[in-house]
Formats: C-alpha cells, sequence, structure tokens
C-alpha cells in the first residue's frame, strides 16, 4: 500500500535550522549531456563553478542547491531553451536515479518501486521529497519543496515528476497511464510537448502524479530480484545514515500521518507509537523547524485534494474522515490552502 500523499505547492520556507540542502551531481552530469544538444560544450556551462565534468559521475559528490539552481539557469540562457527542465525528465532513465534507481529497478511490483523511491528520495536531494497517498480509489506521487528553487523551481519540478513518470512507464514496459498536476501557470513551451507527456493541469494547489488504475501497482516488473532489491535497500539504508537524515523525526511523523486510515492520530498517539512523550516529540519537530499542528495540517490538505478526485464521497463525508466538526471549518480550511471552495474545486475538474 502507499504510503503517504499530497504535495505542497506554497514553498515550505521554513528550512531546518543548520540544514544545507543538496542535489546528487549525476543530474548536473545528465544536464551536461543534455546542453551538448544545443552546442554548449561543458568547459562553458561549469566556467566558474570549480567543477569537472568527469568529477560530476561521481556517485558519492552532492552539490550544493545553489550551485545546482545557478547551473540549470545558466544552461537556460546558453542554449535560449526554456524547456531544459522537461527534456531531462524525458532523458532520464531508471540508472539515472543512481543506487535509488537500481532499488526501484529490483523492485517486484510498481507499488514496492514507488515504496522504496520515496522512503530513499533524500540521498539523491534533500530540496524536496516525494510522497505517495492513495484515496477514494486514487493513488497520487506528490512533490513536496523543502527550499527556495528560485528561477529554477519550474525546471526542476518538471525533470523530477516528468522523470518518475519516465522511469515508471520503463519499468511496467508501456506508458504509464497517469494525469500531472503542476503549480505554476502554462508555459508558453508545453504545446510542444502535448503528446509527449501526460495531459496535464497548471495552477494546481499541488505538484503530483495521478494513477485512476490502482491495479497498475500490482504490476510485477520485469527486472524483478529479491537479492538485488535488498542489496540495493541495504546501500541506500547506509547512506541515508552517513548523511545523517534518518534521525529527523518530521519524516517519520509524516509517514504514520500518512499510513494511518480515516481519523489522523493525536499527538500523544505519534509520540507512543514513536515511544516518546508528546512535549519530547513537540520539542524536536520545533528544532527542526516545524510544528505537530503544521504536519496535520500538511496531511489533511493532500488528503482532501486526492479525495475531492473522487465522485464517490460527498464533502460531509470528506469532511469527516479529515477530522472536521463541520463542512464550514472543512471549507476555511480548503479556500486558505487553495483559494476556493472544496465543491468549486471539484466542479473545475
Amino acid at each position: 500500500m502507499l504510503t503517504s500523499g499530497g504535495l505542497q505547492v506554497s514553498r515550505m520556507a521554513k528550512e531546518r535550522t543548520g540544514t544545507h540542502h543538496t542535489l546528487s551531481a549525476s543530474y548536473a552530469s545528465h544536464l551536461l549531456e543534455l546542453v551538448r544538444r544545443w552546442g554548449v560544450e561543458d568547459e562553458e556551462l561549469l566556467e566558474g563553478f570549480d567543477l569537472r565534468s568527469e568529477k560530476l559521475t561521481d556517485p558519492s559528490l552532492s552539490l550544493p542547491l545553489d550551485v545546482a539552481v545557478a547551473l540549470l539557469n545558466r544552461a537556460t540562457a546558453l542554449t535560449g531553451e526554456a524547456a531544459l527542465g522537461v527534456y531531462l525528465g524525458l532523458q532520464m532513465r531508471s540508472s539515472s536515479h543512481g543506487i535509488l534507481g537500481f532499488a526501484a529497478m529490483s523492485a517486484p511490483t510498481l507499488r514496492d518501486a514507488v515504496v522504496v523511491s520515496t522512503q530513499y528520495m533524500a540521498i539523491r536531494t534533500t530540496a524536496v521529497s516525494l510522497r505517495s497517498h492513495v484515496a477514494g480509489g486514487v493513488g497520487s506521487l506528490v512533490l513536496l519543496e523543502h527550499a527556495d528553487l528560485g528561477q529554477a523551481r519550474e525546471g526542476y519540478v518538471f525533470a523530477i515528476l516528468v522523470g518518475f513518470w519516465r522511469m515508471g512507464s520503463i519499468l511496467l514496459g508501456r506508458n504509464l497511464d497517469v494525469t500531472l498536476d503542476l503549480g505554476f501557470p502554462r508555459p508558453a513551451y508545453y504545446d510542444r510537448f502535448a503528446d509527449a507527456l501526460p495531459p496535464a493541469r497548471f495552477d494546481q494547489p499541488a505538484h503530483q502524479l495521478v494513477l485512476r488504475d490502482l491495479a497498475l501497482l500490482g504490476t510485477p516488473l520485469q527486472m524483478a530480484d529479491a537479492a538485488s532489491m535488498r542489496l540495493a535497500r541495504d546501500h541506500c539504508a547506509r547512506l541515508l545514515e552517513s548523511m545523517g537524515l534518518d534521525g529527523r523525526l518530521a519524516p517519520r511523523v509524516r509517514s504514520l500521518l500518512a499510513r494511518k486510515e480515516g481519523q489522523l492520530q493525536s499527538l500523544k498517539g505519534v509520540a507512543a507509537a514513536l515511544r516518546l512523550s508528546a512535549r519530547t516529540l513537540r520539542r524536536h519537530l520545533e528544532q527542526e523547524g516545524v510544528t505537530f499542528s503544521e504536519l496535520i495540517d500538511e496531511e489533511r490538505k493532500r488528503r482532501g485534494l486526492l479525495l475531492l478526485r473522487s465522485r464517490e464521497l460527498s464533502i460531509q463525508q470528506i469532511a469527516d474522515s479529515l477530522g472536521y466538526s463541520d463542512v464550514a471549518n472543512f471549507t476555511r480550511a480548503f479556500r486558505r490552502w487553495t483559494g476556493k471552495t472544496p465543491t468549486a474545486y471539484r466542479s473545475d475538474r
């Protein structure tokens, strides 16, 4: 079963104190490969960055986020191509994601590939994370922003989500039937790719890939291998530990909230599951730059956006399932998230 969901388009400006976000250098290597099509030489793109193209293939190397953003911005300026993020996503292969891609390739089913990708995404970048969620007969793979990507935001969001769509399609051996929601206006260049990409909606309150045929999640993958999967997962876990990311509580709280069916857990319930006191959990979350109430609000938003895609549930039923005392409270919260009422959001679909 998929374990969490919803994407927060509003940027998470509250970065965890002391966190310096990074992006795997291999993605910069793919960018070098891409811009050669426009006649841009490696040295021209890397000038002033104290980077060598051969070094970027080192799987252990990560770039500071500001460097990764500057590289994509320079690549866009040198090529004159605003759609580099789409091209990056379309050229992605499972192997483009390093050991994480190998773990996904070795997974027994598409569901398992999604789970391992969301669980260990931080070894590729800490600037964004992925969450998955199933509700109302609809599944979503959503992207959460943890840093300001500046002018490169649109490009990297396209690169990541289109890249994971491509990876899923390759693993299945056919195009993965999804729709794409994006939290920015429709770019002028998008019409060029309309036939090559999934159907897309823009100006949405969530960046997400939405899957309607949940049976696909159980599809066996062609390259499944239990021994390889175990080796790859163990490697991912060691990398996560070496990066000091495995001790963070906020991702574990998000996972627990998303895994819970029906009513969301209370602070005391989550603290008990983590074998902590409520006071200790609250203190640690605050040190990570987030509160329990904010995590609950994020999860309600994710569930609400997904549940509204299903016509089988009334607004009242959705409000009840999210723990609101009445529809009016849910409507106020939903308007705060999206600027629309739940009914208006559903009618726009």
